[in-house]
């Protein structure tokens, strides 16, 4: 039995019959919510949409 990805917050993305989080609740699935991507791929998507601040821990 496959589980099924479950959010309280955010939505769902289903893409190819898959359920991915909308961490940013864009409608879309970016490279860094794709869980099927490897993490190196997933944390420079998500490294290059912080801000300075963000990445300082500011």
């Amino acid at each position: 039995m496959e589980k099924q990805v479950q959010s309280r917050k955010k939505g769902i993305i289903v893409v190819n019959g898959r359920e991915f989080r909308d961490l940013n609740g864009n409608g879309v699935l970016d490279p860094y919510e794709n869980w099927e991507l490897p993490i190196e791929e997933r944390v420079r998507d998500l490294v290059s949409r912080m801000t300075l601040e963000e990445k300082a821990g500011s």
